[in-house]
């Protein structure tokens, strides 16, 4: 019963937003009482730590199999564009506001998980310069840094208004200029030839 509460508060918090969800609408998807959450989870804090933790052990497990699939380092930014395209498809963009405003504790898991992210990149653009797919004089560390912020900064209300702003076109957009700053003519060739399949 533990992980199904999981799986569907994690659900409908990303859905929906953390605040807009309470413990009873939580049960009352489960058909269960309210009374039977909290046998597991003391209060709704703990309830969206799980949650968080949850997420983002799929995503990683995700993304780590993707990197193992990709063909190239090219073709590992597709996949985990495609990837992104999935998960942004019922993501309510309250969702990372609400965590970083009103519980702590979950919201340092997505920090830690935004370091590993930014360490990925870091792969990824080591290995594009070492194909020949990257410019060779690009620095890395700032880029990484610079690609990492850039895709949490779609998530920022307070910059992008939630009325008629489209997240997953931002991150198109984004990955798509940046990518262009960094390719070789041979990366380039690659990127075209894989553009409309992905993006």
């Amino acid at each position: 019963m533990e992980s199904r509460i999981i799986e569907i508060a994690t659900r409908q918090f990303i859905s929906y937003g953390i605040r807009s969800i309470t413990m009873d609408e939580i049960a009352g998807e489960l058909g269960i009482s309210k009374k039977t959450i909290y046998n597991f989870f003391s209060d709704k804090e703990k309830l969206v730590y799980k949650a968080v933790e949850s997420a983002l052990a799929h995503e990683k497990s995700q993304f780590e199999l993707m990197s193992k699939q990709a063909e190239n380092p090219i073709h590992e930014i597709f996949l985990h564009m495609a990837g992104m395209k999935e998960i942004l498809s019922g993501m309510n963009l309250t969702f990372l506001y609400d965590l970083e405003k009103f519980y702590p504790e979950a919201h340092k898991l997505y920090i830690d998980f935004k370091k590993e992210t930014k360490e990925q990149i870091k792969h990824n653009l080591i290995e594009g310069v070492k194909q020949g797919l990257y410019r060779a004089e690009i620095d890395i560390e700032i880029l990484s840094m610079f690609r990492a912020e850039t895709v949490d900064l779609g998530f920022n209300p307070r910059i992008f208004k939630k009325e008629g702003f489209d997240i997953l076109k931002y991150q198109m957009e984004t990955v798509d200029n940046f990518l262009r700053g960094i390719l070789t003519l041979k990366g380039l060739e690659i990127y075209e030839f894989n553009k409309n399949k992905f993006l």
